[in-house]
């Protein structure tokens, strides 16, 4: 009987800090609430950003604003699993259907890329982001084509077509000047690895130094990371095993923390810097570790095949 107390307190604890945090959102508009939301969006404070659109839909359908409905769908569905969140993404089409000229054409068919993605289905993925790109062009929407543009380039680089991608990265990279400071580090993040894998190294290098002082100065621990792991992937290029293993691992105490997709990612290139060092009980380790997790995601990437013939 004594377990019951500590599950009540902390039910208790968790009901009054969503209602504490709901009590001080009633200060902001739309546009400040979208801003705070992008403020909680690292994977470690997913109760607060849940919390943000919970009370952005409410408030929306209060005011029986559709677009801003639209919004709320949009902002729920970044923290639900596949089902839940495809069923948020379809109830952005029936809620701006009658709109006429509506851009959710477009970012309705992009939001289901990102989570066919997400889910590792990259033909459904791709599929999708065509579509978001032709009605981006219809309704000459730039900032929506500069979306659809990205992703399919993204989807590209994953498959191998990395000189290809690069370009388009570069280019909304130093062309665009619309995007928010996190989809622009998004975008040199995304350059960065094309960079690594085509061997421009000195480009490469400049970029993650600005990234890695723009994240320090965000104190954006997601990006600090993401970073260090490119850092890695920079040194084992280099075949400067020893310093990549030391960036390495500090991406993936990180990732590994919050139970991160990228963890995989880090897992694979310690296991590639034992390897280089000769150190196969290290490389054993990291690569049996990788296929454990993969066994229980069931989320795959190309470069396991590597993975399963070096253990066998």
């Amino acid at each position: 009987m004594r377990f019951i107390f500590p599950i009540l307190l902390l039910l208790g604890n968790l009901f009054f800090a969503q209602k504490n945090m709901v009590d001080t959102l009633n200060e902001y508009n739309y546009e400040e609430l979208k801003i705070k939301f992008n403020s909680y969006s690292d994977n470690d404070k997913v109760f607060q950003s849940k919390v943000i659109a919970q009370y952005y839909l409410q408030k929306a359908k209060k005011e029986k604003n559709n677009l801003q409905i639209a919004e709320g769908y949009n902002l729920i569905h970044f923290n639900e699993d596949f089902p839940q969140a495809m069923k948020y993404i379809d109830s952005i089409s029936l809620v701006t259907k009658n709109v006429k000229g509506s851009q959710y054409y477009s970012l309705v068919y992009r939001m289901k890329g990102n989570l066919y993605y997400k889910y590792n289905n990259l033909k459904a993925a791709l599929d999708n982001y065509i579509l978001s790109l032709k009605y981006a062009k219809e309704q000459k929407d730039e900032k929506l084509i500069a979306y659809s543009n990205l992703n399919i380039a993204y989807i590209n680089s994953y498959m191998g077509r990395n000189s290809e991608a690069a370009k388009i990265f570069r280019y909304y990279y130093y062309n665009e000047k619309k995007f928010l400071k996190s989809e622009h580090n998004q975008t040199r993040i995304n350059l960065i690895n094309c960079y690594i894998e085509i061997n421009k190294l000195d480009s490469a290098n400049i970029l993650i130094q600005q990234g890695l002082k723009y994240s320090f100065e965000n104190k954006n621990k997601y990006s600090i990371s993401q970073y260090q792991y490119l850092s890695g992937l920079f040194n084992l290029k280099q075949k400067e095993y020893k310093n990549a293993i030391v960036e390495l691992l500090k991406a993936y105490q990180y990732f590994s923390s919050i139970n991160d997709n990228n963890a995989n990612y880090v897992l694979f290139s310690l296991g590639k810097a034992y390897d280089g060092l000769e150190n196969k009980e290290k490389t054993v380790q990291y690569f049996s570790t990788l296929d454990s997790n993969v066994q229980k995601t069931d989320i795959t990437f190309p470069e396991l095949r590597e993975v399963y013939t070096y253990l066998i």
